[in-house]
């Protein structure tokens, strides 16, 4: 679990020393954000995220002729297809590749330059079996069978399937392997698709989940519960998508932070420079949004591990 604090200065903390393991190691992580409710997710804004297909998390897709997808720095490429399907017409190449290079900036943005990410737009539009909710996987094996008669993956390390626009109801706008290599991403009737999206599907791929918010009320008063029992014993919302500072949930680059991602997604992936992040021993402790140490591990009496950082709000 990650605690985001809103002030936007170093500060104070006391904590007992813990390993960042003892979170990554498959600890649910969530922001607990007091007194702030997260505001609602359109489906289709321009540069929001926008819902998933359900399972998102527990589905892995790789390719053996792609560059690894434990690969999460560095300069990578990224494939866009163009999909299409009897009685249903792609959505234009320049709207992929628009929004595929505007999301690519996201990605550079939320990891400060350790990953870029160069776009390709495979040149052919591929026919493949009608998309529905269910079958991201054949439309995958069809579309990559097409790409491999005429491009070698072994340079990529992404391929993104654009999705012709929907012509019936389906849940989920976007779909990314977690880690993985391929996403898929719905088209839409206006004839654009929007970067956070994408951005959001390639930081699935280099293994990130959502950034939920928790909001945990006491006597009608928004109050952050910091030990399991206390959680328990109060009334505790959680929101998926919910967490306002990242991409992974219902933020972006040019959001709330100015910043596409916390230091505790930056520690997942990789993309961290030395000094960073900081396992203390029993103390006080200063903690800065802008300086080092910016992430801090810590443990409570209780043993439960917490990542402690500074967000910064509008």
């Amino acid at each position: 679990m990650a605690v985001a604090q809103h002030e936007s200065s170093g500060g104070s903390v006391r904590s007992n020393s813990a390993t960042r393991t003892d979170v990554l190691g498959g600890h649910v992580h969530r922001h607990v954000n007091e007194g702030e409710l997260a505001p609602s997710v359109a489906d289709d804004g321009p540069s929001g995220v926008l819902p998933e297909r359900a399972g998102n998390d527990r589905q892995v897709f790789t390719n053996s002729d792609m560059v690894a997808a434990t690969k999460t720095t560095g300069q990578q490429r990224a494939l866009v297809v163009v999909l299409e399907a009897d009685g249903m017409p792609p959505m234009a190449r320049d709207a992929w590749q628009t929004a595929s290079v505007a999301a690519a900036e996201e990605i550079r943005i939320a990891s400060r330059g350790l990953l870029t990410i160069a776009v390709d737009m495979f040149p052919d539009v591929v026919r493949v079996t009608t998309p529905t909710c269910d079958n991201s996987s054949t439309i995958a094996t069809e579309a990559l069978a097409a790409v491999r008669q005429k491009t070698s993956l072994e340079q990529y390390r992404f391929v993104m399937f654009g999705l012709p626009p929907r012509t019936s109801s389906c849940s989920w706008a976007g779909f990314g392997s977690r880690p993985g290599h391929n996403t898929w991403n719905w088209g839409s009737q206006t004839g654009s698709v929007g970067k956070g999206l994408i951005a959001h599907e390639w930081g699935h791929n280099v293994g990130l989940r959502h950034l939920n918010s928790t909001r945990c009320v006491r006597d009608g008063n928004g109050v952050q519960q910091l030990v399991a029992a206390e959680r328990n014993s109060t009334s505790c919302v959680l929101t998926e998508y919910g967490g306002p500072y990242s991409v992974m949930g219902n933020g972006d680059a040019t959001g709330r932070t100015g910043s596409a991602l916390t230091f505790f997604e930056r520690a997942q992936a990789g993309w961290l420079f030395d000094g960073e992040e900081t396992f203390p021993a029993s103390g006080s402790h200063s903690l800065y949004f802008d300086g080092k140490p910016a992430l801090m591990w810590v443990q409570n009496a209780a043993g439960e591990v917490y990542a402690l950082e500074y967000v910064r709000g509008k």
